[in-house]
């Protein structure tokens, strides 16, 4: 089945309207199965920490704080957190990157249902590592990130002014008319920076300002500008020292934003030129339809 997901940012709270027929999504991806628990319109308190957007969710009926980020292939539980409530937890045998690390250790965590209650529930395979640098970062425990695999296969949407968030199947949602900006493969959007043109992966992990490759940052003439050492840590606790130019103007589909951005000499996890994240879009609405490959922007 063709992946679908709608991320939607709403700062104005406007009606909302979703179609009511439960259904379930197969996934061959490790055997991922996605099951709607209501076909009622409820929802989730969500709060924002460092601009990592946090919610309540349950692991095999436990409740835990979760963490959604896109740019995760798949979800990933805390090691620590797994141990805890018996999971049985193998070698992972792949190697995993992430935008700001290379490799990082990690175990196989088999046969384990996440959920947000209510919401919608998934029995899978998925990966454990040490999320403490994270939860770190973050200022608050997070046993659970929600990846790419739940967020592919259903429809969240964060309404900024009430503060809860819903995921829904497939279907129509009522927004108002905003700023369509046209997405290529990965989430990526076409950006200009310094009038040089870039394509940023949108990553919804991504807790700082955009984050760029060497080559990139060169041909926006950043190496050009007065930088200060700033410090990112990903997922699996890697330190990595980066050059930081602060107050960058930043312009996508005729919008500006203000931010400071970083380069990095690591590999990022796409063919781009690096990765926007939350901090940068969050004074937006937005709308991020991958399955039509479209970002939609409205309110200010």
């Amino acid at each position: 089945m063709a992946a679908l997901v709608a991320l939607v940012v709403l700062s104005s709270g406007p009606a909302l309207a979703f179609p009511q027929t439960g259904y379930t999504i197969e996934n061959g991806q490790l055997r991922t199965r996605i099951e709607l628990e209501s076909d009622a319109f409820k929802a989730s308190p969500f709060e924002v920490r460092n601009n990592a957007i946090l919610l309540q969710a349950q692991i095999d009926g436990h409740p835990v704080t979760a963490m959604v980020d896109n740019g995760a292939d798949i979800s990933v539980i805390d090691e620590a957190t797994a141990r805890a409530l018996g999971i049985r937890l193998s070698e992972w045998t792949e190697q995993v990157i992430t935008p700001t690390s290379s490799e990082g250790i990690v175990r196989r965590a088999h046969d384990v249902t996440l959920a947000v209650p209510g919401q919608f529930s998934i029995n899978t395979e998925t990966m454990a590592t040490d999320l403490s640098a994270l939860s770190a970062l973050v200022g608050k425990k997070v046993d659970l990130v929600l990846g790419a695999e739940i967020v592919s296969n259903l429809t969240v949407v964060l309404d900024t002014g009430t503060g809860h968030i819903y995921f829904k199947g497939p279907g129509g949602i009522d927004l108002p008319d905003g700023v369509s900006v046209p997405l290529t493969d990965n989430a990526i959007l076409d950006a200009d920076l310094n009038d040089h043109p870039l394509r940023l992966s949108i990553d919804l992990g991504r807790l700082g300002g955009p984050l760029l490759t060497e080559d990139a940052w060169s041909r926006a003439g950043l190496s050009q500008l007065p930088t200060v050492d700033t410090e990112i840590v990903d997922a699996f606790g890697r330190r990595n020292r980066v050059k930081t130019t602060r107050g960058v103007e930043l312009t996508f589909s005729h919008r500006s934003v203000i931010s400071d951005v970083s380069v990095s000499s690591l590999p990022t996890s796409c063919s781009c030129d690096g990765v926007i994240g939350y901090e940068t879009l969050k004074a937006e609405g937005i709308l991020l339809d991958l399955s039509n490959k479209k970002l939609t922007l409205f309110g200010d």
